[in-house]
């Protein structure tokens, strides 16, 4: 005895099983290896139960306000990069965003002295970015720990 199977039934099963294969093909290729749009910086802990500042921001920093500063990762000329601007100042609370738009990775880590220790946790590539939030007055020099002698700069934070 033949059983036949109806084609209404199949063509849904088929479709799902595309769509399950296209998933999983999707999930494969967005997989490992990838970067993030920015990273998390990474902070000192301290010997206290106090919080430690500067404090990391959430992923997606706010585009458009008064107390957000960008610094950018520049290369000029070929081989020799720096951050723009190297000196800031900002009042306490404020946001400083660094983006690299230049072909190499960066660092954005604080120099010993400083009154809070940071770091980024991966380096920043290509236009990603990376953001921290500084509650605490007080001269911060940094450095990129892969272009330790020409990317230097300060952010100054006030009360």
């Amino acid at each position: 005895m033949r059983t036949s199977i109806s084609s209404f039934s199949v063509r849904p099963r088929l479709g799902w099983i595309t769509l399950a294969i296209l998933a999983c093909i999707l999930l494969v290729a967005c997989g490992g290896g990838q970067t993030t749009s920015s990273s998390t910086p990474t902070t000192a802990p301290t010997p206290t139960a106090a919080p430690p500042t500067p404090t990391p921001t959430p992923t997606q920093p706010p585009t458009s306000s008064s107390n957000v500063t960008v610094v950018q990762m520049l290369e000029n000329p070929p081989g020799h990069y720096f951050f723009q601007p190297a000196s800031i100042s900002i009042t306490a609370g404020s946001i400083v965003v660094w983006v690299d738009n230049s072909d190499a990775p960066h660092t954005v880590t604080s120099d010993s002295g400083a009154p809070s220790s940071f770091n980024t946790t991966q380096n920043v590539t290509q236009n990603k970015t990376f953001a921290l939030q500084f509650n605490q007055s007080g001269t911060y020099p940094y450095h990129c720990n892969i272009h330790p002698t020409s990317m230097k700069a300060v952010v100054d934070v006030t009360g």
